[in-house]
């Protein structure tokens, strides 16, 4: 690799070796950081979306904002072919978590023995020259910073996905990784719940708007409470386009009240009623002309989708078992998808992060079987199972790269790195400073097999972003 050559601010002579003091300038530093951990990987390989300008102790904003708008037409209240109207629809502009990443000050420093590190830098350049290897890092310098470039990749690597702050592991307590902060999320979903109490309607009313993308239109029958069970019924009979299966529950005590609770904890009822002289509602669910009735809208329990990932029981993986435990995985999120339908499984940038063991197992187990009976071999294309060297035995984890991010500063004038050498001791000193930290967009987009996995983890890493 090429390495950034500093500034030699003197040079030290021992055991006949010259070493140069070296002090970096701000773009050799800013370019010996990125190899210190350019070459992780996760990192390496873009399975982590990256941020370069964040700041040791600051908090930068993840935004992934998405902008959504449907079709409209006199079948969801909008106007017809030859009708003029208002412009009252409006796109959803929405940012769903907002989430903050936090840089995290690290730093590397040590001495090393020369008398005992000569001898590994001999044994290294005589054996690339043996391996008739073009490009050799022959000074001491260069090849005392390209091991130490390699080592911190290997342990930035591991502190992305294994990370606990304050652990008993050195290399691993400086902040939380992902396993981690999967493995401690917390937010379940919450059922939206409404109450729409009716009074005093009469004939000639009709209850009319819409309930999940479905036109209401529930005409006066006898009574007020006859009218309002009515329309509970036509409320039940709603299904879920994606599972078939009714999306509300619906109750109708006491007598001319509906109370809609969504069956699907973390999506809303959208619901939208009003009582009408039967001309209907205008797009923005008002009546055009009110009827006789009148009604009282109660938001009982707010809507909340929870961020937590989805998780299937931890399992010692085979190559017996691993075709059926990514089964399990895929079902789960599959699931997912058509209760709430999200297409998670139709994002083509979505991987399957394991150990590089059970990637192989995977490996073996496909060309062991003729056909795949698991239907496994074809759902998992080829490039969506990741074998990552440093992830925990047995761990599964499947995400979107954008949904994973990683936090370092480029381009602070801050974190010096310094090489230098001192005759009387006969040491080598090297210091190194830079920021890491790492973050989750949206837990609830993840899979992974974490229920009951042996993990033992700190609490979690302090952090305050900004309100």
């Amino acid at each position: 690799m090429a390495i950034p050559q500093g500034i030699c601010e003197g040079t030290v002579v021992i055991q006949g070796e010259q070493l140069e003091n070296r002090k970096y300038s701000l773009a050799d530093a800013t370019e010996l950081r990125a190899l210190f951990f350019a070459d992780a990987p996760t990192i390496r390989e873009g399975y982590i979306t990256m941020h370069f300008d964040v700041k040791a102790g600051s908090y930068k904003r993840i935004y992934r904002e998405e902008f959504d708008s449907e079709f409209e037409s006199s079948a969801t209240g909008g106007r017809n072919f030859d009708e003029c109207g208002g412009f009252v629809s409006k796109g959803d502009y929405s940012k769903p978590t907002d989430k903050y990443i936090k840089g995290h000050y690290l730093y590397r420093e040590y001495s090393l023995c020369l008398k005992q590190l000569l001898g590994k830098w001999k044994q290294g350049i005589l054996a690339r020259g043996a391996n008739r290897i073009e490009e050799q890092t022959t000074s001491l310098n260069d090849w005392l910073m390209e091991k130490d470039i390699r080592n911190a990749n290997i342990q930035i690597e591991e502190l992305i996905w294994k990370g606990d702050y304050k652990c008993g592991v050195k290399k691993l307590a400086h902040f939380d990784g992902i396993i981690k902060k999967l493995f401690q999320a917390t937010g379940a979903s919450v059922a939206h719940v409404e109450r729409w109490v009716f009074s005093g309607l009469a004939s000639g009313d009709v209850i009319e708007g819409f309930a999940g993308g479905v036109p209401i239109n529930v005409p006066f029958n006898t009574d007020n409470a006859t009218t309002v069970a009515d329309l509970a019924t036509a409320l039940s009979a709603l299904d879920n386009p994606y599972t078939g299966s009714p999306i509300y529950t619906v109750t109708n005590t006491p007598a001319g009240t509906v109370t809609i609770t969504a069956n699907v904890a973390g999506t809303p009822n959208n619901v939208s009623l009003a009582v009408t002289d039967g001309t209907g509602v205008d797009r923005c669910y008002n009546s055009l002309v009110a009827g006789t009735g009148t009604f009282v809208y109660t938001e009982v329990t707010a809507n909340v989708e929870g961020d937590e990932p989805i998780m299937i029981p931890y399992t010692v993986i085979t190559a017996s078992n691993v075709l059926s435990e990514m089964e399990k995985l895929y079902t789960a999120v599959a699931n997912v998808d058509t209760q709430k339908g999200r297409g998670l499984l139709q994002n083509p940038n979505m991987r399957l992060f394991v150990p590089t063991a059970v990637l192989k197992f995977y490996e073996l187990a496909v060309k062991k079987i003729a056909t795949d009976t698991s239907g496994i071999q074809g759902i998992f294309t080829e490039g969506m199972v990741v074998g990552l060297p440093y992830l925990p035995p047995n761990v599964m984890i499947m995400a979107d790269p954008a949904n994973l991010h990683f936090a370092t500063d480029l381009i602070s004038d801050m974190e010096d790195i310094d090489v230098w050498s001192e005759k009387k001791e006969q040491l080598i000193y090297f210091r190194s400073e830079m920021v890491g930290g790492v973050q989750i967009d949206r837990f609830s987009e993840v899979a992974c097999n974490f229920t009951g996995a042996p993990f033992s983890f700190q609490p979690a890493q302090p952090e305050t972003p900004p309100a």
